[in-house]
């Protein structure tokens, strides 16, 4: 019984783990994506003339 609420908690938590880190991989492929089109908004801007702020 007691091994049964251990093993259950246990999923539990790896499964949050799971989720966590995927959670993380999600966010920092978006934070990679917005610094890749940050920097081609800024060559572009430099080419037209326009002034970063």
């Amino acid at each position: 019984m007691v091994d049964e609420r251990l093993k259950e908690q246990y999923n539990q938590s790896v499964v949050e783990l799971k989720e966590a880190l995927k959670r993380d991989r999600i966010f920092g492929r978006i934070y990679r994506n917005m610094i890749v089109i940050m920097d081609k908004l800024e060559k572009i801007l430099r080419k037209t003339g326009g002034e970063r702020r």
